[in-house]
């Protein structure tokens, strides 16, 4: 077998596990969300990076 084969079966491989388990993850969290009859965009706590939790690392 050519080593650029091989190269394409790994790297397909990697991609689709790559796009299977992000799918996988976000059909978990609606479906959770759904369960615990919470609205996405109240789950969504606010990131400390931009400023918007309680506790800022930008805040001087």
């Amino acid at each position: 077998m050519h080593w650029s084969f091989i190269f394409g079966i790994v790297a397909v491989s990697g991609i689709s596990q790559g796009l299977g388990g992000a799918v996988c993850r976000v059909a978990a969290d609606y479906y959770w969300k759904d369960v615990q009859k919470v609205r996405p965009s109240e789950s969504q706590s606010p990131s400390p990076v931009t400023g918007g939790g309680r506790t800022s690392f930008l805040q001087a």
